[in-house]
């Protein structure tokens, strides 16, 4: 029988890990990779495993996914982060899928955005790789890349339902959205080459989640949130460009 391992890559989060972790509970397995966090986010993972390796901190997740993967022992890499949670619906899906001969499983996600479940503007169905054999996907560094599919990898796409949905309590505040837009700006500046079509790119995001995806059926706070979406990929061209060649003056 396969066996599910669930991984978590966390930094300081206290106040949200104990609901992820209880929701996990069922798996075979429970991998927390830690970078050195200054709160209780040790002592509140060692209720639920003794898997709680420590990592270098690099500023975001995705540097760290290959390295927690290779440390599982199970069949399956669930993947999930603390403020993500796994219904008991979902849960029993992904244990028999997991008996299947599929390679990933890709789940909707559902997006909370300050306390508000945003159900269009891009943010839903919002798939995710949920689980997934480890030879089947290619881990990149890249900042919100995510993970590279195999050509060959098998590949289940659950229904866009709630039943099926990983739930995702994203920024709890409009001050901790700015902060990650100013943190993830910085990285995704520095990766990226700087060209004015960057300041374009947040135009039609914008007219893509408010207009394309119904983002205006949310009323002032869709019309917030997309400007927002907006805001960030100005942020990023800005501060590429300031950065680079473009913003010395001569």
């Amino acid at each position: 029988m396969n066996s599910i391992s669930a991984v978590i890559i966390t930094l300081n989060e206290a106040d949200v890990l104990d609901d992820c972790l209880k929701s996990i509970e069922w798996c075979d397995e429970i991998v927390v990779v830690d970078s050195h966090s200054d709160d209780q986010t040790v002592k509140i993972a060692e209720h639920y495993t003794d898997r709680i390796i420590q990592y270098e901190r690099v500023g975001y997740v995705e540097p760290i996914r290959g390295f927690a993967a290779e440390q599982i022992t199970g069949d399956f890499v669930l993947r999930i982060d603390a403020d993500e949670r796994v219904p008991e619906s979902l849960a029993h899906n992904l244990q028999e899928l997991a008996q299947s001969d599929a390679d990933i499983i890709m789940a909707p996600r559902k997006n909370y955005l300050m306390g508000k479940w945003v159900n269009c503007a891009g943010w839903w169905p919002d798939y995710t790789a949920v689980m997934y054999r480890p030879d089947s996907v290619i881990h990149r560094d890249e900042l919100h890349f995510g993970l590279e599919i195999q050509d060959t990898s098998s590949v289940i796409r659950l229904d866009p339902t709630e039943k099926n949905a990983l739930v995702h309590h994203n920024h709890a505040s409009v001050s901790q959205w700015v902060t990650a837009m100013n943190r993830y700006s910085d990285i995704h500046a520095g990766e990226m080459e700087f060209s004015p079509k960057l300041f374009i790119r947040g135009y039609r995001e914008f007219i893509y989640r408010f207009i394309l995806q119904s983002g205006y059926k949310l009323g002032v706070f869709g019309l917030s949130i997309c400007i927002a979406r907006c805001l960030y990929w100005h942020l990023v061209a800005w501060k590429s460009w300031m950065d680079g060649d473009f913003g010395t003056e001569t």
